[in-house]
């Protein structure tokens, strides 16, 4: 059985190839989609999982509320009843022929709900991963690390507080960044990077030990 993150893939790329903006892992009060696909003001939910269950169409339930169209993704749905359930509900499925060629393809439409409540998507969440686990997701935190790091590599030498002026952050103020990003190296969370005598440094670091967490901020 493939994995949910290689499976949540499958349908990334179907709504990709259709036109798509796709945001991934986006939460909300309540709880987290795997995957909102936009074109224009249009959303659509898609939560991802490797079976049909109660479970995933209470997800694709909620996450109704926050798009005009919600489905479940999933691998294959020989049940019936489920399919009478999820069109109680107004919940489409996509479904993919994992072990073939990893086609999707529609087998339940869903409803459009023209009365959604609002949802924030930022750029940072389609670098996330569908069905990934919690480590691998992007946050504003990774991002502002990210930045960082690709300012320095273009101006060496570069003083802390010259790149936090050049580089937006997700901090409030430039005084909050400076204090909790140094506060985050010290603790040994930021690996990427150092500061030294007002200089930022980037610091080589091994792609298993970048660990930096969706909880520093």
């Amino acid at each position: 059985m493939e994995s949910e993150s290689i499976l949540a893939k499958k349908f990334v790329t179907y709504f990709e190839s259709c036109g798509y903006d796709v945001y991934k892992e986006v939460a909300y009060c309540g709880g987290r989609i795997d995957i909102v696909a936009t074109d224009g003001h249009i959303r659509i939910a898609c939560e991802v999982k490797n079976s049909a269950n109660l479970h995933v169409l209470a997800q694709a339930v909620h996450a109704h509320s926050r798009c005009h169209y919600s489905y479940i993704g999933i691998p294959k749905v020989s049940h019936t009843f489920y399919r009478q359930v999820c069109d109680k509900f107004g919940i489409g499925i996509l479904e993919t022929n994992a072990i073939w060629d990893g086609s999707v393809w529609e087998s339940e439409r869903p409803l459009m709900n023209r009365r959604v409540l609002p949802l924030k998507l930022e750029n940072y969440m389609k670098e996330s991963v569908a069905g990934g686990l919690s480590g691998e997701q992007m946050t504003p935190f990774k991002v502002t690390v990210r930045d960082i790091v690709r300012y320095v590599e273009k101006h060496p030498n570069s003083k802390f507080s010259d790149v936090l002026k050049e580089v937006p952050t997700h901090y409030h103020s430039i005084s909050t960044a400076k204090s909790s990003i140094r506060k985050w190296i010290n603790s040994g969370v930021i690996k990427e990077f150092t500061i030294n005598k007002g200089v930022v440094e980037l610091v080589p670091v091994k792609i298993k030990d970048v660990q930096t967490t969706s909880s520093a901020g």
